[in-house]
């Protein structure tokens, strides 16, 4: 819990001057290119949802990578915050190990100096050559975490671990002294059978 607070407080609202939630949109989905759905859909979903968050002073939360359901959240940034002077935090939390060209973001540990990434960049060869898992450059925020996604339960995952701590976390102290909790809101678009239990697993707790 100590850990969660030095992220949030530190680090999102003091360092990034983000602007306390009244609302967290947690979107899940697919990791993969999304097939067999009309562009229409598609663009419906990424005005519902940025607007959404506009309106509510809400927090968006992704997987932050460059594909599937996390490119169109990206996308709806992208779109249509120009509308509402990019006033809604996108953040993308994602494992360290899954960005492809992740040495990027190692940090000079003499310098401790900011660094700078092209995002769009992340998964290219020097080529220019698409290795996927790159991260989406729409994405406002970005969360690296450490650790290994493996085993057949999410709990053991460090990415699923940390968001679903982050979560909690800001449900429970993100508004503030004195404040209601903040509630989220689970959007699960498209997907396959690690959407269904990650989705079991929220509704269970």
């Amino acid at each position: 819990n100590s850990k969660m607070s030095r992220v949030y407080n530190e680090l999102l609202l003091k360092h990034w001057s983000i602007p306390r939630p009244t609302l967290l949109i947690s979107v899940t989905g697919s990791a993969h290119m999304i097939k067999g759905i009309q562009g229409s859909l598609l663009d419906a979903f990424r005005r519902g949802l940025y607007e959404s968050a506009a309106h509510t002073g809400a927090w968006i939360v992704s997987g932050g990578l460059n594909v599937g359901v996390m490119k169109e959240v990206g996308k709806a940034r992208r779109q249509y915050s120009s509308a509402y002077s990019d006033s809604v935090p996108v953040i993308g939390i994602m494992n360290m190990n899954e960005i492809q060209g992740s040495h990027q973001l190692d940090l000079d540990l003499r310098s401790f100096k900011p660094i700078e990434v092209n995002r769009s960049k992340t998964g290219q060869t020097e080529k220019g050559q698409d290795l996927g898992n790159a991260l989406d450059p729409n994405h406002k925020f970005m969360l690296a975490v450490d650790g290994e996604d493996k085993g057949e339960k999410l709990d053991s995952w460090s990415t699923f671990e940390f968001r679903r701590a982050f979560g909690t976390y800001i449900n429970a102290e993100g508004g503030g002294p004195g404040s209601k909790n903040v509630q989220t809101v689970s959007v699960v678009f498209n997907g396959k059978i690690g959407t269904l239990l990650a989705v079991k697993e929220m509704l269970c707790e």
